[in-house]
């Protein structure tokens, strides 16, 4: 979602295929929380993101939720077909103050991407309208931040 509101591909891969050490909020070698906040290469092209996540994935021996014996397949070995589903989240995850910076260029190439799937590859579309279909998010993003900024630890530091 960040790389989107940025104009730029990124991918959040499968939860366990990146390890999580030394990021911000600090997740725990053991703590199974790592496999939702996944990390994920972003870049300018999306023929760069096969090749950035091959290079971060993989077991660094301390991230312990870390898939080690994951086997990623080229992008190119997908089969999309009639038995590919697509969820479409009509408006994004995001409080209204986020939404509103959404570029109306992003929104038409989002529209377009899904006629290509309904239309080239038939796939199945499902069109989710998040403040419709499950109104008890609606402030699941700010209870999320909240709950993220109360389990950082900030270390207390002695003044000189």
């Amino acid at each position: 979602m960040p790389a989107f509101y940025q104009g730029l591909f990124g991918h959040k891969p499968t939860g366990g295929t990146v390890p999580n050490t030394g990021t911000m909020p600090r997740v725990e070698p053991t703590s199974k929380i790592s496999k939702f906040c996944q990390l994920g290469p972003t870049a300018r092209s999306s023929y760069d993101l096969f090749p950035l996540l091959k290079t971060l994935s993989g077991s660094d021996k301390v991230d312990q939720m870390c898939l080690s014996n994951y086997e990623l397949k080229h992008p190119k070995t997908v089969q999309i077909d009639a038995s590919f589903t697509v969820y479409n989240v009509v408006e994004p995850f995001m409080p209204w103050f986020a939404r509103c910076g959404l570029h109306p260029e992003l929104k038409v190439v989002q529209a377009q991407m899904i006629d290509t799937l309904r239309t080239k590859y038939q796939v199945n579309v499902i069109d989710i309208d998040l403040s419709i279909e499950l109104p008890e998010i609606k402030h699941a993003f700010e209870i999320w931040a909240a709950s993220r900024f109360n389990s950082v630890s900030i270390p207390k530091h002695s003044c000189y």
